[in-house]
This record gives C-alpha cells, structure tokens and sequence, in this order.
C-alpha cells in the first residue's frame, strides 16, 4: 500500500480501496481499529482539496454496513455525487458470483467552507426484498436502482453455506450501462452546481478546525495540477 505525504492536497483522487477481513491498528489513532478500505477511505479524504474530486472503488460494505458511522463522517465534508455498483466478477472474470462481492464506484466532492450539504442521501442502510430474499443496502441505491449494473439475485456463500446478495453481470457488454449512469452523475452534479471550486472559494481553513489525527508519512511522489487548500483533519470516528 502507499502512503502519501500530507502538502499539497490534490483536486482529484483516484483511489482502488482494498478490502479483506484483516484489521489493523492505526499508530496516529490507537483507540480506534477501523477496516483496511475505511482507513485508506479517510487517507483519501484528507488528501483531497477543498472543492476538489474522490472517485473511490471500494468494496459494497462501505454503503450498506449497518453502522453509518464512517459514512456519517464522510458525509459531513464531501458530497456523494453519486455511485454505481458493479458485479464483482467485473474485476475478476474467471470467478463466479457466488465467489465475489459487488464493487462500488464513489463519486465524491470535498465541500469548500461554507457550503450548504448537497450530499445525495447514502447515509443510512436498511432492509431491502429482493428476489430470493431480503440483504441490508444503502439508500443511495433504493433511490437510485438504475444505478446497479446488472441483476440482484441471491447466491451461496461457499464459505458459509448460507444466501447472500450478489449482483450478476447483465449479458450485455456493461460498459454502455456504466457511461451512461457516470453521465447522468456529472449531469446531475453539473445541474446542482457541484463542480471544481476556484481557489477564491476554497479559503484554508483555521488552524484551530482541525479534527486531531494527522495523516501517517509517505513517500509522496504525486504532484498536483494545483496547490489548492486541503481543509481540516478528517477522522472517520471522531
């Protein structure tokens, strides 16, 4: 995994967030032990500019866990655009649905200081009714079906032997489905005024806004098309 520095922060963040049922205790934050995906999610955050852009590929339990509390978080400083969910073998073709998860496409914008919360609804979860049976999902996507590529069905967990949900991959090519749901996202955002903000909209913030966790060291190594502000310390528990 790499680790980046901490100045400047970037105005767009493509992060591939991985996940596995592996937990690890974080040396800036030692009272928390939050999900491989959560901790890189909250590196990300912090790494974003004011006004700038997070697209995160991140496993379906970010959006549906039952406890909101990391997506509260994200929620109070970035704006979901929108998302789309994917069949998991998009990313491992040779699998079967019943040996991957959904994959999840987050489009995310980093609010400047001052702006109202225009977030997309998606922090709470609750019971759905699918056919085959019934699985906890996001609001986000019983808002937004036409943003699940693919059909839900329920298939056997060959590690537990039980039903769970899974999204099976439509038989047509899905990348039309995937274009066309990215667009009516831009589109939708374009319509609300939730673009890049210029740098007099992004003023840095106090330095007494900070939230307390600094970020861990890294080799860096990217470098930004902007010097933009990067906004307070995010903490995805508090």
């Amino acid at each position: 995994m790499t680790q980046f520095d901490t100045d400047p922060p970037l105005d767009v963040i493509i992060a591939n967030l991985p996940y596995a049922d592996l937990h690890f205790r974080n040396p800036h934050a030692a009272r928390r032990i939050l999900q491989v995906h959560q901790e890189l999610m909250a590196a990300a955050v912090e790494r974003t500019a004011l006004g700038g852009f997070l697209v995160a590929l991140t496993t379906r339990q970010l959006m549906d866990h039952k406890n909101p509390v990391v997506r509260q978080a994200i929620f109070q400083e970035l704006d979901l655009l929108g998302a789309v969910r994917l069949p998991g073998t998009t990313y491992h073709p040779t699998l079967t649905p019943e040996q991957t998860s959904p994959t999840d496409l987050l489009v995310l914008r980093r609010r400047p200081a001052g702006e109202p919360n225009r977030s997309a609804p998606w922090v709470d979860s609750g019971r759905g009714v699918f056919p085959g049976g019934q699985a906890r999902v996001n609001t986000y996507f019983t808002n937004y079906p036409h943003h699940v590529i693919g059909k839900i069905e329920f298939v056997e967990d060959l590690e537990r032997g039980t039903p769970r949900m899974s999204v099976v991959a439509p038989d047509s090519d899905l990348e039309p489905a995937l274009r066309l749901g990215l667009r009516q996202i831009v589109q939708e955002a374009s319509a609300n005024g939730l673009t890049a903000a210029p740098l007099s909209a992004t003023a840095p913030p106090s330095p007494s806004t900070g939230i307390g966790r600094s970020a861990p060291p890294g080799d860096g190594g990217t470098t930004p098309c902007r010097s933009s502000p990067q906004g307070p310390r995010f903490d995805p528990l508090g």
